[in-house]
């Protein structure tokens, strides 16, 4: 009996003593290795398991240079996740001890939590990895990645190879490659001369203007055509993500497909980077110490072989050496030396008056969008399908029916032996074949959403649908119909959808007029 009950004490001691080693293994031994759930999660990741919040050190090696950035958050500081930029709470130890602009840390932090593989090589298919440009040593939380940056891939454009320790060896994009070879300056602290709130309002006064109205309404500084890459994603772990860099007089796309877009979807991308670049805030006004915004996508834009911006400071500088010009906080100075630009905007979510709060990375400002334009900052892949409305092409020649709902009185056209009429009456038959025309032949302004999310205005009042009928496709089939429901005005048009439930798009505000007019016959 007492036999039986040792023995059944010792079992539950042995099992806990075994739990507490393999805890113990887990946290001592195990704990700096990438687990296989990580690595799965994140096989096309450059760095399979990777937290920005966790990184407390970066070492990028440049042959003559020596660069390291720690992390250094004082006793009592808010967690890393509280930062309104990710890249505060960093200071430069290498070269040189050296405060950091918190934006350029910021931005190199993203690439590399997103930066992804393009293809695997082989070992011996990678040049420029015995003598690497960039060796490199991150550490995130208990782990270590420590890579090199060997020469430029010839595919895709500015692509180069990477090699990460136990990880493989791979090709990466222009844009991770861009940033690990930005050298020390590039992370300085830019601020020439500082100046307290009680100066800049001396000087905003002088000058006959206040310190707010000097803040840039652009949420980017680029212009469209100088976009060499573009990146819309969630701020989710694993969301939608739209990644395009260019090629040539085109784009190649890499998210969420990899693959160069053709002649339609190029003029799409070129008008989405054009929207984005062509942006106004309602208003915009600098951040106020400690203020959050609860980040919901992002959009980074990079410019290469051309200024970067260097002064990433919320506070106004002025250059002693010049007659006194005020940096109105949002307007940075640009160094036209150094390379890249990379800019970043974050949006949060909109507000019960449809406002989106957004920020700008290299100063903080806080920018008001209306949400008709912070969409155009979130991650929607149909924002670079082309522009052709229908699925197959619809011949305007084949049309036999068209039913209005967008004129002062719903009407159904029919065509009978080459004649338009309506309820049995003969109709204007240059105005019937133009709307049949018109509509067969619409193309979208812009793709904004894959799916009407009850905010496009469809099923209000002022909504109106186009329908066309034409025969059927196969012999005994049923005829085939398309349409176009209208909602809301939107900048640039009304927001409008496929009856198939294909997308949202702007359409042009003449194709709704035309649908309003009545064909009545000149009689």
């Amino acid at each position: 009996m007492n036999a039986a009950r040792t023995g059944n004490t010792v079992t539950p001691l042995a099992l806990v003593v075994l739990a507490a080693g393999t805890v113990a293994y887990a946290y001592v031994i195990d704990r700096d290795r990438v687990s296989d759930a990580d690595r799965a999660a994140r096989s096309a990741d450059v760095f399979p398991s990777f937290r920005v919040d966790d990184v407390r050190r970066i070492e990028l090696d440049h042959g003559g240079e020596r660069l390291v950035l720690d992390r250094r958050a004082g006793p009592g500081a808010t967690p890393a996740q509280a930062f309104v930029s990710s890249g505060s709470g960093w200071t430069m130890t290498s070269p040189r001890q050296d405060t950091i602009d918190p934006a350029a840390i910021d931005v190199l932090l993203r690439e590399l939590d997103v930066a992804r593989r393009v293809r695997d090589v082989q070992p011996g298919d990678a040049r420029g990895l015995d003598s690497p440009r960039v060796r490199g040593t991150v550490t995130v939380g208990s782990m270590q990645y420590r890579f090199a940056l060997g020469s430029d891939a010839v595919v895709p454009e500015g692509a180069a190879y990477m090699r990460v320790e136990g990880e493989g060896t791979f090709v990466i994009g222009r844009s991770l490659k861009v940033q690990l070879l930005r050298g020390s300056d590039a992370y300085r602290d830019r601020m020439l001369v500082p100046y307290g709130e009680g100066d800049v309002a001396r000087v905003a006064s002088a000058l006959g203007v206040t310190a707010e109205a000097l803040v840039d309404e652009s949420p980017f500084l680029a212009h469209a055509d100088e976009i060499e890459e573009l990146r819309i994603e969630s701020a989710d772990v694993g969301g939608p993500r739209v990644d395009l860099a260019r090629r040539g007089t085109g784009w190649h796309e890499r998210a969420p497909e990899d693959r160069d877009l053709d002649a339609d979807e190029v003029d799409s991308a070129n008008g989405l980077a054009a929207s984005l670049t062509a942006a106004r805030a309602l208003d915009a006004r600098t951040a106020v110490p400690g203020e959050r915004i609860a980040v919901s996508a992002r959009t980074t834009i990079v410019r290469t072989g051309g200024a970067a911006v260097v002064d990433a400071k919320a506070s106004p500088v002025v250059d002693a050496k010049a007659s006194p010009v005020v940096d109105a906080k949002a307007s940075p100075v640009v160094d036209a030396k150094a390379s890249p630009w990379t800019e970043v905007v974050e949006v949060g979510s909109p507000d019960a008056a449809g406002i989106v709060l957004a920020r700008r990375v290299s100063d903080a400002a806080v920018l008001r969008l209306p949400r008709d334009i912070a969409r155009r900052f979130e991650p929607h892949p149909i924002a670079i399908q082309g522009r052709s409305v229908w699925r197959a092409p619809v011949n305007p020649g084949e049309v036999v029916a068209i039913e209005d709902s967008c004129s002062r009185g719903p009407q159904r056209l029919l065509l009978d032996g080459g004649v338009w009429t309506t309820r049995g009456f003969t109709v204007d038959n240059l105005s019937a074949s133009g709307l049949a025309e018109s509509f067969a032949h619409a193309k979208a302004g812009a793709w904004i959403a894959e799916s009407d999310d009850g905010t496009f205005g469809f099923g209000r009042s002022g909504s109106c649908a186009v329908t066309l009928t034409l025969p059927p496709v196969a012999d005994g089939g049923v005829p085939h119909r398309v349409g176009l429901i209208f909602g809301d005005e939107t900048e640039g048009g009304l927001y409008a959808r496929p009856a198939d439930g294909r997308g949202v798009f702007v359409a042009p505000r003449a194709l709704r007029v035309l649908a309003s007019r009545p064909s009545a016959g000149r009689a």
